[in-house]
């Protein structure tokens, strides 16, 4: 950044270069960067903003990844008994992998919109 009565930028964002020219006197500093950092963020370039880091949300990390539910089994020549047993078994197996993936999805959700949310808050 030079500054002389006209000051120049030269940001980047991680998809695309920015190139903000601005006019200033000298007297309005406060409020040149505050257009600034309301362009950024409007633009979404994380990079001039520098309170507080983005957060990272990425939508195919394998720590989202749900574990599928437990289906039994069967085959023809099973008795009642296995039937019921295996049927068992995937009830029992799906009561605990359900508030499991609940839990999943809610974190991705709020991970997400922290995400979203980062450059309107802390612009």
């Amino acid at each position: 950044m030079t500054t002389n009565n006209q000051t120049q930028a030269g940001l980047s964002t991680s998809k695309t270069t920015v190139s903000v020219t601005l006019r200033a006197d000298g007297k309005n500093w406060k409020d040149w960067i505050k257009q600034l950092t309301n362009y950024a963020a409007a633009e979404g370039a994380f990079r001039v903003l520098d309170s507080v880091a983005c957060p990272t949300f990425d939508n195919s990390n394998t720590k989202y990844d749900q574990i599928a539910l437990l289906s039994p089994v069967l085959s023809a020549d099973m008795t009642q008994q296995q039937i019921c047993a295996a049927w068992s078994t995937a009830e029992d197996t799906n009561k605990l992998l359900c508030p499991y993936n609940k839990d999943l999805q809610r974190c991705k959700e709020d991970n997400q919109r922290a995400h979203k949310q980062w450059v309107s808050r802390d612009a």
